[in-house]
């Protein structure tokens, strides 16, 4: 197996057709499965609530006050509105021809959808640039079938976790650019817009941190994606903060970009760009260098805000929300749905990375990084599960095509039947342990 060099220009209207199709079909699927919870507004979580009685009912998109949960008093938010900004001005633009409630039921139908496109069109272009158009299928619906993903785009549901599923993908694209500029620039864009939207990409953003850093180490001609990565984040959290937060919020939370933090960025971010600034110098000094920046811009954030010591959510009360939880504390089923096609993914990759040469190979060792921290992050904290496999689409939708082929090419049919069972069980592992499930508890 040798893989070479493939990175291919941006989207193209085949791209879009294929997706498009695909995309028509799922949501047509999601929209009869959820027809009844549709037509009686039935949402799931509060993280979805909030938005319905909040900002889609007349409260400013500066209030990021819960005046619905504690008995009347103001509430503090560990999310801004940028998320919620889309859904309001779709609801405007929808009531003056269907009415307030059916301009209401339609945007939460609308929004997570288009949600579930976008990721699926990124998750194309990555299998495209990355291999060839015949990935394009498969990796869509490996995607589609991952239910901690598919799950965040839902009809109805209308909380923030869709589009960090789609800004995770975003920058997994950007790391294939060409150029650090447009690369490091626009990953550090979107993660600081995922960022701002909520907290919970904080540890996706210091692993991409950590591969720019590795890219530095292993290519000093490459030290410009981890400066523009930088800058780009801070200055993004700087501006999405002052438009989507109001004076009192931008400095009281942990769980976003509060000045703290984008300060600590600031300073991370000119500690590299002095440090690329200087003549080549040893990988040993290098790592000290970076090591001490880190520590001045934890620092400086520590400083500026010491009661976010105890974490992005000091003083929020979430300790006890349900997908918050380690993996451990689910059922089976959802365990195996969580873990298994990351980890496949994950071994994949490993493959990828062996098998190929130049770019790709260099790409495939920080994909392998990247994986195995998404997945370490998914088993101490389910709200990531999402995440990691939504990454793992590609190298997976990649084993699985292997696999596929493989079994064609057995002459006796019998001997394929336990080729497809394993690539079923690869993509849909909790099917078996429902069934297991069902048949002990028996009839209802």
């Amino acid at each position: 197996m040798s893989l070479t060099e493939r990175r291919r220009p941006a989207f193209t209207a085949e791209v879009f057709l294929r997706v498009g199709l695909i995309w028509l079909v799922v949501s047509a699927i999601f929209v009869i499965g959820k027809w009844q919870a549709i037509g009686s507004t039935a949402l799931a979580g509060a993280d979805g609530r909030m938005p319905l009685v909040q900002l889609m009912h007349g409260t400013s998109l500066f209030d990021l006050r819960q005046y619905q949960v504690d008995s009347g008093q103001a509430t503090g938010a560990a999310w801004s509105r940028l998320s919620d900004a889309p859904l309001a001005l779709t609801q405007l633009a929808l009531q003056p021809l269907l009415g307030f409630d059916l301009a209401e039921k339609a945007t939460m139908v609308i929004m997570p959808l288009l949600a579930m496109g976008t990721a699926m069109l990124l998750a194309a272009q990555l299998a495209r640039r990355l291999f060839d158009d015949e990935l394009i299928f498969y990796a869509i619906l490996i995607l589609a079938m991952a239910i901690p993903v598919t799950g965040q785009f839902q009809p109805l549901r209308i909380d923030h976790h869709d589009w960090q599923i789609v800004a995770v993908l975003a920058v997994l694209n950007g790391l294939t650019a060409r150029s650090a500029r447009i690369g490091g620039g626009v990953s550090g864009f979107v993660l600081g817009l995922g960022l701002t939207v909520g907290p919970e990409l904080l540890p996706i953003a210091i692993l991409f941190g950590a591969v720019l850093v590795l890219r530095w180490l292993a290519q000093p001609g490459e030290r410009g994606w981890l400066v523009w990565f930088l800058w780009a984040l801070a200055l993004t959290g700087l501006v999405t903060a002052l438009l989507a937060w109001s004076a009192a919020d931008f400095s009281s939370y942990c769980g976003t970009f509060s000045p703290a933090h984008i300060a600590g960025l600031g300073i991370a971010a000119l500690g590299t760009s002095l440090l690329g600034l200087m003549p080549r110098v040893p990988r040993l000094t290098l790592l000290l260098a970076m090591g001490l920046i880190g520590a001045a811009a934890l620092s400086g954030t520590a400083l500026l805000a010491p009661h976010c010591a105890a974490g992005p959510f000091a003083g929020l009360g979430h300790q006890r929300i349900f997908e918050w939880l380690p993996v451990w504390q689910f059922r089976s089923a959802a365990i195996a749905q969580m873990i298994v096609p990351p980890l496949i993914g994950l071994i994949a990759a490993v493959r990828l990375w062996g098998g190929s040469h130049a770019w790709l190979r260099n790409f495939w060792f920080e994909y392998v990084v990247l994986m195995t921290g998404a997945l370490l992050i998914s088993i101490f904290d389910a709200r990531a599960a999402g995440l990691a496999c939504a990454m793992a689409s590609v190298p997976l939708a990649w084993q699985v095509r292997r696999w596929l082929r493989a079994a064609q090419m057995t002459r006796r049919p019998v001997a394929r039947i336990p080729a497809f069972t394993a690539m079923a069980l690869a993509v849909m592992p909790s099917l078996p342990l429902i069934g297991i499930t069902s048949l002990i508890a028996g009839p209802t």
